[in-house]
């Protein structure tokens, strides 16, 4: 079961050998812009985080800096307490939970028409900065997108097709999708995972 609360950011534990690295000035930028948006899991059985340590990371540099804390991010007798959710997972299974959350949004990627799409309607909207980002890898995947729905003859050279062979494999469970994705990306093929 989650249960949701406020936690003090200066008791959260990070998962002992966290691999995971963090961009933590566009984590910064983004909470500054939006505010805190995604909630830290935290192993109520170890209380280790789970999910969350660059949140947490940034979270604690910006109070360290002076800065205010960002919205839905509570003050108390000087302490900050951000949202989190506890959840109960046997310690022998925190370690690959962390690395499965991380992992899974790595594989998924994103549909580059619709990205470009939504980043100039981002980018034509007064005072709402694109974070994660720089204006030049925006502006050419915007470019790039355009310059592919050109209309043959109007001084766009038509993109070179570019043979792809392709499989698909059912799986017949998830476990199995996971450890075959898994085979296939240690043996050098490019692969992702879908889910119908």
């Amino acid at each position: 079961m989650i249960e949701s609360a406020l936690a003090d950011v200066d008791e959260l534990a990070a998962l002992p050998g966290n691999p995971k690295q963090h961009s933590i000035s566009d984590i910064d930028a983004s909470m500054g812009e939006f505010g805190f948006l995604e909630r830290i899991v935290i192993n109520r059985v170890t209380g280790h985080i789970i999910s969350g340590h660059g949140r947490t990371e940034t979270l604690r540099g910006m109070r360290a800096a002076g800065k205010n804390p960002p919205e839905n991010v509570e003050v108390r007798d000087g302490h900050w307490f951000a949202p989190v959710d506890y959840v109960e997972l046997p310690a022998a299974k925190e370690a690959s939970a962390a690395l499965t959350l991380n992992r899974t949004v790595e594989l998924a990627g994103y549909d580059d028409t619709l990205l470009a799409d939504m980043m100039a309607m981002i980018r034509d909207t007064p005072d709402v900065p694109i974070i994660g980002w720089s204006d030049a890898e925006v502006e050419k995947l915007i470019s790039v997108a355009e310059h592919d729905l050109a209309a043959p003859g109007d001084g766009c050279a038509e993109p070179a097709l570019v043979e792809k062979y392709q499989i698909l494999v059912e799986c017949d469970s998830e476990p199995q999708q996971v450890e075959l994705l898994e085979r296939l990306t240690r043996d050098g093929i490019a692969c992702r995972s879908l889910i119908s």
